[in-house]
């Protein structure tokens, strides 16, 4: 019956068609596809269930917030989860929770994915869904923020091999979750990589050791979580970036320091008319550092998932995060407190507003940076 009741789900939300553009927002906290149950479909889905199966006890309730799975059908005695996702690039793969995603205790039968996708830079205007066991498309783990499994609704594998081998795994104690997800990189994963430990020692990787790709991932995320320590004058203070460093990504560095202010400091030459010569202004090598990583910090901002958003908010000295907010636009906010507290001086002596305006313009403004 679990099959019948999603497709009934599937038909609730295309006559919802054509949506309401909040409905097909995915940015930051915005989750259209989420606010369009909470504002509809839990609601007409449930009247739709007394009215067409009058002898069963079918409720849809939602879960919203940090918990997992998104929603609880109950059918009669037994429960299933139904987790939402969605995309507005047309595809049918994205990352779905943390591999260590206990925080609900009840056992379900079974948990699904709802899988909504629509292709924005076509205007399209309403959701293609599918759904599937959310252990059947489970078809890897990537560890991002932290390790999470990897959602395709096209696979034809998966890291489980039953609904029964995921409700245990679910079930273990982190120290078990976290054996297993180990034992599943090492056979998915062709060579040893920094967040693998082969000898199940107890050793930091150094950030040296990682490749490119890594070591420009953990950098730039470093980039947009530590703005205030930074940019701090008349030093920059990395002692949070050392701490979250080892903390989430089990990563140590001989010299912190030198990854963000190494070259001393940077000369900008800024136009000062056609009869004057143009003129000089020095800023510290941070400033370079941001606007060299500028485009990975706009996709990373537009991107985020909980967890980073969570622990960005409390860096960013900021008050905690809705989903009226937007992480790429208080994040401009926060560049530009600091702007006003520590670089107020320099800034005047350039043609730019803010400290944000000087990062993220793709205007030069007569600057030649060097």
């Amino acid at each position: 019956m679990i099959t019948e009741l999603l497709d009934e789900l599937v038909k609730e939300i295309n006559n919802q068609a054509p949506l309401d553009p909040k409905y097909l927002k995915s940015n930051g906290n915005a989750n259209g596809f989420e606010d369009l149950f909470k504002d509809k479909i839990i609601t007409e889905f449930n009247a739709k269930m007394k009215s067409d199966y009058p002898k069963e006890i079918i409720e849809l309730k939602g879960n919203f917030g940090h918990q997992f799975p998104d929603l609880d059908l109950k059918i009669n005695d037994k429960l299933y989860g139904i987790e939402l996702k969605s995309k507005k690039d047309g595809t049918w793969q994205t990352q779905g929770g943390s591999v260590f995603e206990t925080t609900s205790k009840i056992s379900y039968e079974e948990i699904y994915v709802l899988f909504a996708t629509f292709n924005a830079s076509k205007h399209e205007n309403k959701y293609k869904l599918r759904y599937a066991p959310y252990w059947e498309v489970a078809d890897a783990i990537k560890v991002t923020h932290s390790p999470r499994f990897h959602l395709n609704l096209d696979t034809s594998e998966s890291v489980f091999k039953s609904n029964q081998e995921y409700k245990s795994f679910r079930n273990l104690k982190k120290s078990d979750q976290n054996k297993k997800v180990q034992d599943i990189l090492k056979e998915t994963t062709s060579r040893s990589v920094w967040y693998i430990n082969e000898d199940n020692t107890i050793e930091p990787t150094a950030y040296s050791d990682l490749d490119a790709s890594q070591r420009n991932k953990v950098y730039v995320e470093s980039l947009l979580l530590f703005p205030w320590d930074l940019f701090k004058q008349p030093k920059g203070n990395y002692e949070n970036v050392t701490k979250y460093f080892l903390s989430q990504y089990f990563i140590i560095s001989s010299s912190m320091r030198d990854k963000y202010t190494a070259g001393g400091r940077i000369s900008l030459k800024v136009a000062n008319g056609t009869n004057s010569p143009d003129k000089k202004v020095s800023f510290p090598q941070i400033f370079k550092r941001y606007i060299e990583h500028r485009e990975e910090l706009i996709e990373l901002l537009n991107s985020m998932n909980d967890e980073l958003l969570a622990e960005a908010y409390k860096f960013w000295k900021l008050p905690k995060s809705n989903k009226e907010r937007k992480p790429f636009d208080d994040f401009k906010t926060v560049l530009d407190n600091i702007g006003k507290k520590y670089y107020s001086e320099e800034l005047s002596k350039i043609p730019y507003t803010s400290l944000s305006e000087f990062i993220f313009s793709q205007d030069k403004k007569g600057i030649h940076r060097s």
